[in-house]
């Protein structure tokens, strides 16, 4: 059994994680050679509880570092970004319409103002934070809600569908007959290069073997 100041330490972390009142009495009776009042240990307690809070909120916002927006995986990015912007409370930054500026002389609207400007620049940093640098240069200038329509926009539902008429497109494409060569390429390399823009990455091999597939044997 621990004792002196290392097991009087244990007791106070245990009190202030728990905040329960017996932990937090027993934590008092056990410090009479280090006196730690029930008040402080009740700081401790909303200390250590804030310091979890912020461990906790850096380990939900490191997945969305590590797993940043690219295009193609929007739909699992959305769904943990809403996971910590609902565990931050700033959920409503991106639910709820932008909030218009309070007119001047209404003290309790200015402040609430102020918080939800501090709300809005931390839900759109955390929005820049987490896409790639090209997404990045794209939604700088917008709003969170806005950023957030532009995204769905861009690679929702309807943007599957479009992915797939593309990729068919790209993958149906033939030379046809008493055709010019040089048209028909451009045609496949915008359809290739809509397909990227769209998060759908080929690459240049994989692109190049497309290209000269869809010509014909003659060119072989």
């Amino acid at each position: 059994m621990q004792s002196g100041r290392g097991g009087v330490l244990n007791h106070v972390v245990a009190a202030a994680l728990t905040g329960v009142p017996e932990v937090l009495d027993r934590c008092c009776v056990k410090s009479h050679s280090n006196p730690i009042s029930r008040e402080g240990l009740i700081g401790l307690r909303k200390g250590f509880q804030a310091l979890y809070l912020q461990m906790s909120t850096i380990s939900l916002r490191s997945i969305l570092a590590d797993e940043k927006l690219v295009g193609s995986n929007f739909d699992d990015w959305y769904r943990t970004l809403r996971i910590v912007l609902m565990h931050e409370k700033l959920i409503d930054v991106i639910d709820k319409p932008v909030v218009p500026q309070p007119a001047n002389g209404d003290e309790q609207a200015t402040n609430a103002y102020k918080k939800y400007l501090e709300d809005y620049m931390s839900t759109k940093c955390l929005l820049l934070a987490s896409m790639s640098s090209e997404l990045q240069r794209q939604h700088e200038d917008m709003d969170p809600v806005d950023i957030i329509n532009h995204l769905k926009k861009m690679y929702g539902g309807q943007s599957r569908t479009a992915r797939f008429q593309l990729s068919k497109t790209l993958f149906r494409s033939t030379l046809t007959a008493n055709a010019e060569v040089g048209p028909h390429v451009l045609k496949m390399i915008s359809l290739i290069e809509q397909l990227e823009k769209s998060g759908c990455k080929l690459g240049k091999e994989l692109s190049q073997d497309l290209i000269l597939q869809s010509l014909p044997g003659t060119f072989s």
